[in-house]
């Protein structure tokens, strides 16, 4: 993984726990998956960004990959 900002890493800590929040309640998601995708997504996009990657590009880049929630289909959602 490129190497992050202290402040970028607390923003993908943060999107993570929300994606994690909501695959808790998926009964056919797999967790690891779901994160490994996500970090494959972030890892294209931040290739040839300069390191440490700020808080600010790192915004930009989850913001493209759109809700935490949207990784989640509606009917793998338990009681959502």
């Amino acid at each position: 993984m490129v190497e992050l900002s202290e402040s970028a890493r607390k923003g993908l800590d943060d999107y993570l726990r929300q994606v994690r929040s909501y695959l808790r309640w998926s009964k056919s998601l797999d967790r690891d998956e779901v994160e490994q995708n996500i970090a494959e997504h972030i890892e294209r996009e931040l290739e040839d960004a300069p390191e440490p990657v700020s808080a600010s590009v790192l915004d930009s880049v989850l913001a493209r990959l759109g809700s935490p929630r949207q990784w989640v289909p509606p009917e793998a959602l338990n009681w959502w």
